[in-house]
């Protein structure tokens, strides 16, 4: 193999691999920012039209996903402590979308304990999977460093 054709290569690989951690950091920074009670930061994960299917409720962009977070049931878990938590997911990139499946579970406080109120199997797909500037989920104001966008996540 020549060596244009290895650094070609390289990049390919590369690319990849900063696609897929921008998509665990996407995935990982949900949590913290709904228990936290941050809004802006957890709806700013999503894409301006992303869908978010929590089977008894689907909300469908960024303004439904802050009053879900801003309601009364969602204020009264993060007031008692929550842990919303999702193991490593499995992430398959293709050109400019992915699909990411994990587990989450939620805790919610209970006592001195923590106990987990749900556990469901997830599946994230058609994030835009690539780097600021060549994103085609589109990017927000002022952020550069966002290299991923949430559109559709579906509790499985």
């Amino acid at each position: 193999m020549a060596t244009i054709e290895r650094f070609a290569a390289l990049e390919r690989r590369i690319a990849l691999l900063e696609d897929q951690v921008a998509i665990y950091q996407l995935m990982a920074a949900y949590g913290p920012a709904a228990d936290s009670g941050s809004t802006e930061r957890a709806t700013t994960l999503w894409a301006e039209d992303g869908i978010y299917d929590l089977h008894s409720r689907v909300m469908t962009g960024r303004g439904e996903i802050a009053q879900e977070l801003e309601g009364e049931w969602h204020q009264g878990l993060i007031a008692q402590g929550s842990g919303h938590i999702v193991s490593m997911p499995h992430v398959v990139v293709e050109g400019d979308q992915a699909v990411a499946t994990c587990h989450s579970r939620l805790y919610r406080r209970e006592g001195e304990a923590y106990r987990v109120i749900s556990c469901s199997a997830n599946r994230w797909s058609s994030c835009a999977a690539r780097g600021a500037g060549r994103s085609s989920a589109g990017s927000r104001a002022g952020s550069t460093d966002q290299r991923a966008r949430t559109r559709y996540w579906r509790k499985a």
